[in-house]
């Protein structure tokens, strides 16, 4: 059976961006910084967060969630089985999953997670950006795309941007926002405390 390993790309002196086959058969999916990460970004990596459901497995009905990511065009599938198939995980989040193994499915190879895997979410980054727009998330109905001036792409809940909507028909928008990946987890305006 053939395992994801954890992979520093430092050893190697090199930083992978996608899955690859080394010598042993062993696929090693390494980002910038150690272990086996992906972003579950909706414009770059995870074009597809499935929901939580139930499957036969022997006797027992368990939890399982697909995600598909993809990275310079390559695409591959996840399925979290178990513990890890409840964690939140949300488009746009930054999240490291270790403990995966390969196996064949329906749609070629995959990536399962096992006993061992822990999903991790990435602490929040704190940015000022100056909002220049706002529009509908076609792959969410509740949730929005902010535009900064900088041509970044930020997604934040309909519920946390009504209270600028207002600001925003007047000119730019310039807010305080805690964001882990691109999705936003707090925002503060120029009047907020």
């Amino acid at each position: 059976m053939e395992y994801w390993e954890q992979w520093n790309p430092d050893a190697l002196g090199q930083t992978l961006n996608k899955p690859v086959v080394s010598s042993a058969g062993i696929f090693l999916l390494t980002l910038p910084t150690e272990g086996t990460r992906f972003s579950t970004t909706d414009s770059s990596s995870a074009k597809e967060i499935s929901s939580v459901r139930k499957v036969q497995s022997g006797r027992d009905q368990v939890p399982v969630r697909n995600i598909r990511i993809e990275e310079d065009g390559f695409q591959i599938r996840v399925a979290l089985w178990r513990e890890a198939s409840v964690e939140e995980i949300c488009v746009a989040e930054m999240v490291s999953v270790s403990h995966l193994k390969v196996e064949p499915s329906a749609y070629g190879r995959q990536l399962k997670s096992t006993t061992f895997t822990k999903v991790e979410k990435h602490q929040g980054t704190e940015l000022k950006l100056d909002i220049m727009g706002v529009m509908d998330c076609a792959s969410s109905p509740d949730t929005l795309e902010l535009l900064s001036d900088q041509g970044d792409f930020f997604f934040i809940s309909k519920e946390q941007w009504e209270p600028f909507q207002a600001l925003i028909n007047k000119g730019p928008v310039t807010v305080e926002v805690t964001v882990n990946g691109k999705h936003v987890k707090d925002i503060k305006g120029p009047n907020s405390v």
